[in-house]
């Protein structure tokens, strides 16, 4: 018994001292900073409700939130829109009955909220596209 316990601890100190001797190894901490950039730029200016732009005049690209809503029978949703610059967007937003598309919530300024839209049965990621009239301008959006 005492053997192979005094044979554990070295196996223990042993991947300590390769743990120490990995992050303080040059190539392998670039190559999670070059790994984590990538993966954390696109998410982060195009996900989770952050970050979101509406062109002037025309729909720009849906904004998702990384949330994932469930389902169930009669569940609901209520969009928040966040303004960023001072003019008025125009969105469409997801909304799910017995299959999901997008539906007009109007329109606003500043901070605004759309009407309750149903989302039944149907488990998505919540989307918002947006047009700016008359300027573009960035946005955030959230759900309750």
């Amino acid at each position: 018994m005492l053997v192979i316990k005094l044979e554990l601890e070295q196996q223990d100190c042993d991947e300590l001292y390769s743990r120490q001797n990995m992050a303080s190894n040059p190539l392998i901490l670039i190559f999670v900073t070059i790994f984590l950039t990538v993966y954390a730029l696109p998410t982060a200016f195009a996900n989770g409700g952050q970050g979101c732009y509406a062109p002037p005049m025309v729909y720009g690209s849906e904004c998702r939130d990384e949330s994932f809503l469930s389902s169930g029978p009669g569940l609901d949703v209520q969009y928040t829109i966040n303004v960023k610059e001072n003019t008025q967007l125009c969105c469409k937003a997801l909304s799910c009955r017995h299959s999901c598309s997008f539906v007009d919530i109007g329109c606003g300024s500043g901070s605004w909220h759309s009407t309750t839209l149903p989302w039944g049965y149907s488990p998505s990621f919540v989307r918002v596209k947006c047009k700016g009239n008359p300027l573009g301008s960035s946005f955030t959006f959230g759900y309750q």
